[in-house]
C-alpha cells in the first residue's frame, strides 16, 4: 500500500514513494512548534522510520482544508 509519494518539481519532476505495508504504522501529530508531523516505521525496528515535518504555514493549510471539507460534509449530514 503506498502512503506517501514525495514529488519534487522542477522543469523535470522527482517522485519517492514510500510503500508503508503491513505491520508499518503511520503516526500523525503536532510536534511543540505547531509543525504537523508524520511519521512511518515498522513497530519491530522503530528506531529506523521516515519522517515528514511541514512547516507551521502548511500545517495551518492543511487543517483549514481538513476544517473545510468537515464542515461541508456536516453540512450535508455526511458522515465521515
Amino acid at each position: 500500500m503506498k502512503v506517501v509519494e514525495i514529488i519534487k518539481r522542477k522543469i523535470e519532476s522527482t517522485k519517492t514513494v514510500i510503500n508503508a505495508e503491513y505491520p508499518n504504522e503511520v503516526q500523525v501529530a503536532l510536534n511543540d512548534w505547531g509543525h504537523l508531523t508524520v511519521r512511518i516505521f515498522d513497530p519491530k525496528n522503530p528506531n529506523e522510520d521516515t519522517l515528514i515535518v511541514f512547516d507551521k504555514t502548511v500545517t495551518y493549510r492543511i487543517i483549514k482544508f481538513i476544517m473545510n471539507l468537515m464542515s461541508e460534509a456536516s453540512e450535508h449530514n455526511c458522515e465521515c
